[in-house]
């Protein structure tokens, strides 16, 4: 019940960047306007990969994300407000509307009282004129 509560009170998505950006092997530093606060295990960055995955149905997108960012390709490091860094990696993809996001997620368990400060992105494979989101449901 607790873990319903906080989603519902403390719950969010909160977009990152207000202006598309390009991301490549070059790392890309966001702060974000405020503290990325973790509520639940499922605390998760969104990136919007529409622009390079042009596909009619989602296992076409599915296989088109898999091949052009394979697992461990999009990574972030997120940094709390100790300056301690935790890794998240594509660990998923979402396609709806023809619209195609790849998921972050934590590579190991992370603590729900966290604030993150800063986000460090990359990608082995460029994307262009994306969006970065933060949800955390």
């Amino acid at each position: 019940m607790s873990t319903f509560l906080k989603i519902i009170f403390f719950g969010a998505t909160i977009q990152l960047n207000q202006n598309p950006i390009t991301v490549n092997d070059n790392p890309v530093v966001l702060i974000p306007a405020q503290n990325l606060n973790v509520v639940t295990m499922g605390a998760n960055l969104k990136i919007d990969t529409s622009s390079e995955i042009n596909a009619s149905a989602i296992l076409e997108a599915r296989e088109i994300a898999d091949r052009k960012y394979p697992e461990g390709c999009v990574t972030a490091e997120l940094i709390a407000l100790d300056d301690k860094a935790y890794l998240f990696q594509n660990t998923g993809m979402i396609w709806s509307n023809n619209r195609t996001m790849i998921t972050l997620s934590a590579k190991d368990k992370i603590n729900t009282k966290l604030e993150f400060k800063k986000v460090k992105l990359k990608s082995c494979n460029v994307i262009r004129n994306t969006t970065i989101k933060w949800s955390n449901y």
